[in-house]
């Protein structure tokens, strides 16, 4: 039982780390519509290979770079995700 409780506080110390409350900054930045106008925010989506299942979403702001940002993005949903309950090892 004290085993199980342990786990379950360091599960609880996991989320706290991985859920990190800010606002979102909509500001302008590159737009693939060429319509430098308007102001926009990022939404990076991982979704099963088919793409009917949302694995995770994040919001961002609108000027951040992909390049930048894709390995954080990655790094969140690993922590997320455990990986041995799908592989079914």
């Amino acid at each position: 039982m004290e085993k199980y409780k342990r786990e379950e506080d360091k599960e609880k110390q996991e989320e706290e780390k991985i859920i990190k409350e800010r606002p979102i900054f909509i500001k302008k930045g590159y737009s693939r519509d060429h319509r430098p106008d308007l102001k926009q925010c990022v939404l990076d989506l991982i979704t099963s290979q088919d793409g009917d299942i949302p694995l995770f979403v994040r919001v961002g702001d609108g000027n951040e770079s992909d390049k930048a940002v894709f390995g954080k993005v990655l790094v969140e949903f690993k922590k997320q995700i455990k990986f041995d309950s799908i592989i079914g090892l």
